[in-house]
């Protein structure tokens, strides 16, 4: 299986400076056509004591969300610092779905998040705006 063709790639929220005392949030994403989103939100630099709550949250209107339960994942300190936050929601119940990042206690550079949408209904993919270039390759004899 060639992994390009099936999945739809999109940036969702761009880079952010350092902050802290707010939430970063990112564009809505449609799950429909899509079993699954696989949400990479990446840090910079945290400050050592700085904090920050990554959550994905699900909608049936693109009105009210809500956190979807288990999708939340903590950063803490300059352990975290040039990390990803992977979170892997599957089948949710909600038809649109957004991701946020609560910063805490001291400044944290945020990267910016990317969601991988897999397990395509129709077929192959065709990549959208956000995406600069894709190349499939397949390697002759493997």
């Amino acid at each position: 299986m060639q992994l390009g063709k099936n999945c739809k790639i999109i940036k969702i929220r761009v880079a952010d400076a350092a902050g802290t005392g707010d939430t970063l949030t990112s564009d809505t994403v449609d799950m429909q056509g899509f079993d699954g989103a696989l949400f990479l939100w990446g840090t910079e630099a945290h400050t050592a004591t700085a904090v920050s709550v990554v959550t994905v949250n699900g909608s049936d209107d693109d009105s009210a969300y809500a956190a979807l339960t288990g999708a939340t994942k903590t950063t803490a300190a300059a352990t975290d610092t040039l990390k990803t936050v992977a979170i892997d929601v599957y089948r949710p119940l909600n038809r649109y779905l957004q991701i946020e990042m609560a910063r805490s206690v001291a400044n944290i550079v945020s990267n910016g998040c990317t969601v991988i949408l897999y397990h395509s209904m129709g077929g192959p993919v065709t990549q959208g705006s956000t995406i600069a270039g894709a190349a499939v390759v397949a390697v002759a004899g493997v």
